[in-house]
């Protein structure tokens, strides 16, 4: 069955309510994990609140899996949610749900509505001729999410690839102090107008592009990537300059955050062995999934205490992660536990170029290679074999 318009919430031809003598028709189990509450009877055909955010074939899911015709109504989750929890108060999946329940009220706080002019297109941002964007996000702060995405990046760029690393932590910003950069411009500057994308970049380690950005300021805080976009930043530009551009993130759930990942081809997320690293990372990738029901996930676990200890940490979230989504997250790699992460941390040198031998910087290169693996062969073309030649003249 094809889903409604969304509308306002009372349209649809059903007021948005309980309705107790159709609670029967979903179990529990069925209505938290797809988020579905029954509001009417059209004939045969069953019909069910979903979020607005819902995957467009919820409708034909929950045909097949109840066993009868079922027409989606499209609402708001903050009407929805309240109601939902009342209906079905014996929730069969309680770890899920805690999760859910515990983003709900910060993320739609967070949310600021986007004047639809202001979007500059609704066209794919992918293109598979050009570089390819990857963000690095987390659930949580504190897991290593920038230092991952700095070493990367410097590793990729001595495998001989163009790079470009963004701080898009717009309230946390410190991609240029983990380099040892002393950025002149930032991304503000090149919002505000007062200066090009290109100029305000920077140079760090191995040749890596580096667009900082500024710690603690609460008018960049929230920004969309469609903010961005109309101010001078502007991804899909910027794939023929460069192969990979790594978007360092902010940590949890605010929107400004979550449109970047939408917007990225690829998301890394960034964990550790810590249960509630693992919890946070699940709402993050749930709400992705959410709002594109089609992203790439791939998971790195950080601060592992070796290679059979990340994959279970790995494994044991993919379980958790295929009860309640359809969609799956690949497991990329590991970083291990290495007492030389912190000691780089203290100079200002990323780890891969203060203990080239470490095992936290043989990891991050194994991650490097296996991120290009699908792009290395063909890569090596008369771009990148130029490039790598010019290193070889150079040294």
């Amino acid at each position: 069955m094809s889903n409604s318009n969304p509308k306002d919430v009372f349209e649809g031809g059903h007021p948005l309510e309980i309705n107790a003598s159709l609670l029967g028709y979903v179990p529990a189990k069925v209505a938290h994990a797809n988020r579905a509450l029954p509001i009417g009877l059209e004939g045969e055909v069953l019909v069910c609140a979903v979020p607005k955010s819902a995957d467009p074939d919820l409708g034909t899911r929950l045909t097949m899996e109840l066993g009868r015709p079922v027409r989606v109504q499209m609402v708001y989750m903050k009407e929805l949610k309240p109601l939902l929890m009342k209906a079905y108060p014996e929730d069969p999946t309680p770890e899920a749900m805690d999760v859910v329940e515990s983003i709900a009220g910060p993320a739609q706080k967070t949310v600021k509505p986007m004047v639809e002019e202001q979007r500059p297109n609704e066209q794919p941002i992918r293109s598979a001729t050009q570089g390819k964007v990857v963000a690095v996000t987390s659930g949580k702060g504190g897991v290593g999410k920038s230092s991952v995405a700095v070493n990367l990046g410097i590793a990729l760029t001595r495998l001989g690839f163009r790079v470009l690393v963004i701080d898009c932590d717009f309230g946390l910003s410190n991609v240029h102090v983990l380099m040892g950069l002393k950025p002149s411009y930032r991304l503000p500057h090149v919002l505000s107008g007062q200066i090009s994308f290109n100029d305000a970049l920077c140079t760090g380690p191995d040749g890596i592009k580096v667009l900082a950005g500024v710690a603690g300021s609460t008018e960049i805080s929230e920004l969309t990537y469609w903010h961005l976009v109309t101010n001078g930043v502007n991804l899909d530009e910027l794939r023929s300059s460069y192969d990979y551009i790594l978007l360092d993130t902010a940590a949890g759930i605010q929107r400004g955050m979550l449109s970047l990942l939408e917007a990225a081809d690829q998301t890394l997320l960034v964990m550790t062995p810590e249960p509630s690293s693992v919890q946070d990372a699940y709402a993050t990738v749930r709400l992705l999934f959410e709002n594109k029901p089609g992203a790439k996930v791939s998971v790195i676990v950080n601060q592992a205490k070796d290679a059979k200890a990340a994959r279970n940490v790995a494994a044991k979230f993919q379980t958790f992660l295929g009860l309640y989504l359809t969609s799956r997250a690949n497991y990329l790699g590991h970083v291990t536990q290495d007492r030389s992460v912190e000691a780089a941390s203290k100079s200002r040198t990323p780890f891969v170029l203060h203990s080239q031998r470490g095992r936290a910087s043989q990891d991050v290169q194994a991650i490097a290679k296996t991120l290009c693996g699908a792009s290395a062969a063909p890569g090596l073309g008369a771009g990148l074999l130029e490039r790598l030649l010019d290193k070889i003249r150079a040294a």
